[in-house]
């Protein structure tokens, strides 16, 4: 639909007037004005220039007064007028009275009185009977199963020893065993299926089997640990555990792992405090001996390397094993 209101657009003579005469003209103008009193200023004393200047300062500023005076005159006349033409509503605060409840009548009465009678009837002659029936009760926790409830009461007992012998250790050696191996693999749905830690005697401290929290099944992994689900089914997971093994870190002045980065993900992910602990490993001073003695070292030092260097014979697919080979190759050094 066309928009008989709509501006036309200038035409192109009127373009033209407007770049070549008109905006010239004004140009000219402004620079002749300017020219003008720059002749004039120049003439003048100093101090006449000043009160010319505090005079049109002054002009401006009254101007400017008398506008303001005229707009709110017009603001105050324009609500003056909306008042005068205001509809006198009813004050919303103002409720009237509510209404007296009309009592009933005798015939309403009558009636209601009728149907109770009438219903005491068919109960009579039904000869009706209620029973109470209690609400289904809430479905209890299921009760942790024999195993659990075992290895729990096992590694409590062995703290409340520690407690009670005020134990404390100067180094412990920590392996675990998990569900899988590969890199960052903290950082997914894997979980640790064994935790050992000894002591410098090659006491075990503790020797956990855990359960996963997810997982069922981890075959890449239990080609190396050998630890498959019916093993842990019967187990507490980690997070059971790991308040006893948070007692032992706090005990110990040193902790020593082989594969570093890779324990200290997985205590990371458990929410560990690894500020409090010092964490070690004797990979460095391993690689430090072979450059030493001229053994070439390989680009990933594995638990399994360093156990061949030194002719380690033992169950390398357990971690609490794992642990007494770290602590033979830690006392090397």
């Amino acid at each position: 639909m066309k928009n008989n209101n709509q501006q036309k657009s200038p035409g192109c003579l009127y373009i033209l007037f407007c770049v070549f005469v008109w905006m010239p003209f004004l140009v000219a103008l402004i620079f002749f004005a300017f020219a003008f009193l720059f002749t004039i200023c120049s003439k003048l004393h100093p101090a006449v220039l000043i009160l010319i200047l505090i005079a049109i300062v002054a002009a401006a500023g009254y101007a400017l007064y008398k506008k303001h005076e005229k707009k709110k005159q017009a603001e105050q006349n324009h609500i003056d007028t909306v008042l005068q033409k205001t509809v006198s509503y009813p004050d919303p605060i103002e409720k009237a009275e509510p209404a007296k409840p009309v009592p009933p009548d005798d015939l309403f009465v009558e009636n209601h009185l009728a149907r109770l009678a009438a219903d005491q009837a068919d109960r009579e002659t039904t000869n009706a009977h209620y029973q109470f029936i209690k609400p289904a009760p809430k479905p209890k926790e299921p009760l942790p199963n024999e195993g659990v409830r075992i290895a729990l009461r096992t590694l409590e007992e062995a703290k409340q020893k520690r407690d009670d012998e005020n134990a404390h250790y100067g180094t412990v050696f920590l392996d675990i065993e998990t569900t899988s191996y590969n890199d960052n693999s903290a950082k997914y749905d894997n979980d640790i299926l064994q935790v050992s830690i000894i002591d410098e005697n090659e006491d075990v401290l503790i020797d956990q089997y855990c359960k996963p929290r997810k997982k069922e099944s981890w075959e890449n992994a239990s080609k190396i640990n050998s630890i498959y689900f019916s093993a842990v089914s019967d187990c507490p997971r980690f997070l059971d555990v790991k308040p006893y093994v948070q007692d032992i870190f706090e005990r110990a002045d040193k902790i020593v792992v082989f594969d570093y980065y890779f324990v200290k993900d997985y205590l990371e992910k458990y929410k560990f405090d690894l500020h409090k602990f010092r964490l070690t490993t004797p990979v460095y001073e391993l690689r430090q001996y072979n450059v030493a003695h001229g053994i070439e070292n390989p680009k990933w030092m594995t638990l399994e390397n360093a156990a061949d260097q030194f002719d380690l014979i033992y169950d390398r697919n357990n971690s609490l094993e794992d642990a007494r080979a770290i602590l033979k190759i830690y006392k090397f050094y």
